[in-house]
């Protein structure tokens, strides 16, 4: 299982009323073997951190084409608020080192 996987996207995303929010995309693909310790691993950190000061919005995404490569997607109010996160103890399992 990758460990710490590499942020793919980050950028700034508009919203209906012209404020901008931070979107990070981390993709992780793993062995067939460690499909299941991957969904054991992510799933229970999912509603913390939705609850995370300045979380949005935070998905588990499986790629329709490949069962074994996920995609995680997390909307931030403030570029503060992602690097908190990235600092925080759940985010070494799911997030890359912040690019700044």
């Amino acid at each position: 299982m990758t460990r710490v996987p590499k942020v793919e996207k980050f950028g700034y995303a508009s919203l209906s009323k012209g404020n901008k929010v931070i979107v990070n995309t981390t993709r992780i693909t793993v062995r067939p073997e460690n499909r299941n310790e991957l969904f054991q691993t992510i799933w229970p950190l999912l509603e913390p951190i939705r609850s995370e000061k300045g979380c949005l919005t935070y998905h588990f995404y499986v790629d329709a084409s490949d069962e074994n490569s996920t995609v995680l997607i997390g909307e931030w109010e403030t570029p503060e608020d992602w690097h908190n996160h990235l600092r925080s103890a759940i985010s070494p399992c799911c997030s890359a080192p912040s690019p700044y």
